[in-house]
């Protein structure tokens, strides 16, 4: 991929809005029996080479992946309690610019041509990570790569990483963050520690928007945590000018399957309209995030051939956005189709 000319910023996944990339700040919230677990985990002789960080989007996966990549890089004088590292340190400062020249982060590049983010992590960025291994580190001590997320690798990226899980260099460790880990090829998740991590709390949603978003106004703090389904990425994105349409888009999915058309077809033109590119990729997020929960929520009671449906469907909805984006689609159709395969889905066997 080509360098950026400097006159351009280059936008990256993971920000949004003004909020601070994960990278940037070790303010997790949540998670302490988690964080205390990867704390011996990382106190021990022989520490996993590659883990998989796994749960639902928004919860904070690489914000901890960004702490355990903190405390395994910094000196033992910068070393807190926990996974903390000393604020404003030369290692904490490294890593929210973003130059620490022993880590290494793979994610979606950007297209300089379109000028937008791929839609997929491609196999070029996995052969980075032998370049990256196969020199002399800068500093002592490990080397980092982190997989941002792993939902993003094309086919061969996945098998790119693979190999290299196979034959891992000496003093190195991978992240990969992931949110639906049962897509993963199965070689790679037994080649990983795996870490879940749980849909966060209403208080702890509550307790990051006043943090994060401490100006929003009571009403619509409140509407966002409800609405979050434990995700506060996505409470804070409730709480922005692209939230309205996705308030909105929440109404709607819970009267599935009798959707109202009056209702629907509104909701495709907020999404579909020129400027609202946000807004629609922050709907077909919670599309997705309301089929994840509602597969786990039936998973106990529903047949195997359910399940694999809802599971089919999800692929469906995660491709129509992806080509959408890709090849400049009808978002306002995309959209309806979307809702199609979803009512589908929900309406009962004739």
């Amino acid at each position: 991929m080509a360098r950026a000319p400097a006159s351009i910023e280059v936008p990256e996944a993971n920000r949004f809005d003004d909020f601070p990339h994960p990278r940037e700040h070790q303010d997790l919230i949540g998670h302490q029996s988690t964080v205390a677990s990867v704390a011996r985990a990382l106190s021990s002789d022989r520490i996993p080479h590659a883990w998989i960080l796994a749960g639902p989007e928004g919860i904070g996966k690489a914000l901890l992946t960004y702490k355990i990549t903190r405390f395994l890089l910094a000196s033992p004088q910068e070393r807190l309690d926990g996974l903390d590292i000393e604020p404003d340190s030369p290692t904490d400062r490294m890593i929210g610019q973003g130059s620490h020249p022993n880590l290494l982060v793979l994610r979606r590049p950007y297209d300089f041509k379109r000028k937008k983010l791929l839609t997929v992590i491609p196999v070029d960025e996995i052969r980075r990570i032998n370049r990256f291994f196969g020199t002399t580190a800068a500093q002592d001590g490990w080397r980092i790569a982190i997989v941002d997320a792993a939902e993003d690798l094309n086919r061969q990226a996945a098998n790119a990483l693979l190999k290299t899980l196979e034959e891992p260099p000496e003093r190195s460790i991978f992240f990969i963050v992931s949110h639906l880990p049962g897509r993963l090829l199965p070689t790679i998740r037994s080649r990983c520690r795996m870490v879940h991590l749980s849909a966060l709390s209403d208080a702890e949603i509550g307790e990051g928007l006043e943090r994060l978003a401490p100006e929003t106004d009571q009403d619509t703090r409140n509407l966002a945590i409800a609405s979050a389904g434990g995700s506060l990425r996505l409470a804070l994105q409730l709480t922005t000018s692209s939230g309205k349409a996705v308030r909105d888009l929440k109404d709607v999915l819970s009267s599935l399957p009798n959707t109202d058309p009056t209702k629907l077809h509104a909701l495709a033109d907020q999404v579909a309209k020129p400027g609202a590119e946000a807004a629609f990729g922050l709907a077909f997020d919670v599309i997705r995030d309301w089929l994840a929960e509602t597969m786990r929520r039936q998973s106990a009671s529903a047949t195997p051939r359910a399940l694999a449906r809802f599971a089919e469907v999800w692929e469906k909805v995660d491709a129509l956005a992806r080509d959408t984006d890709t090849y400049n689609l009808d978002r306002r159709q995309a959209f309806l189709l979307a809702f199609i395969q979803l009512q589908e889905l929900l309406r009962p066997a004739r």
